[in-house]
């Protein structure tokens, strides 16, 4: 449930992602996303739920869908962080818990505006595949 066909977007020549993930189990929390929101506006997200197995993979696509339908409304990052832990709240009876990464690309400036909801700072690699931290300002939520 994870996007898994690359290059995801070959007729928009602002973006070229690739993402890839090594499951410690079959089964688990762990996922990103990505996706436009409206013809500029890129969204990101790295997440982890704090259980693993089936009940964290269904934990995950609640807070997927979530995520994906609130930011098509508008938002800031920090606006839609906090809907979804709202919504999540509301409904965990199995003390679940979610940290995640949501930034914003802007494709039309190349600003990027995140909030982090108690995740490690995501990697990006440069053109000569060297990592580094993304360290920006962020809406803290």
């Amino acid at each position: 449930m994870i996007p898994n066909v690359f290059t995801a977007f070959p007729d928009i020549k602002e973006i070229d992602v690739y993402a890839t993930m090594t499951l410690a189990k079959e089964v688990g929390g762990d996922f990103y996303d990505f996706f436009f929101i409206d013809e500029i506006h890129f969204a990101m997200v790295i997440a982890d739920v704090s259980v693993k197995g089936v009940p964290a993979a269904l934990f995950m696509m609640i807070s997927k869908i979530l995520l994906n339908d609130r930011a098509m409304i508008g938002g800031t990052p920090s606006d839609i962080l906090a809907f979804v832990n709202d919504r999540l709240y509301a409904s965990n009876l199995a003390d679940m818990f979610v940290t995640a990464w949501f930034g914003i690309l802007d494709i039309s400036t190349g600003v990027v505006t995140a909030a982090n909801a108690g995740h490690e700072y995501p990697a990006i690699t440069n053109t000569e595949g060297v990592f580094d931290f993304i360290k920006i300002n962020m809406d803290l939520y």
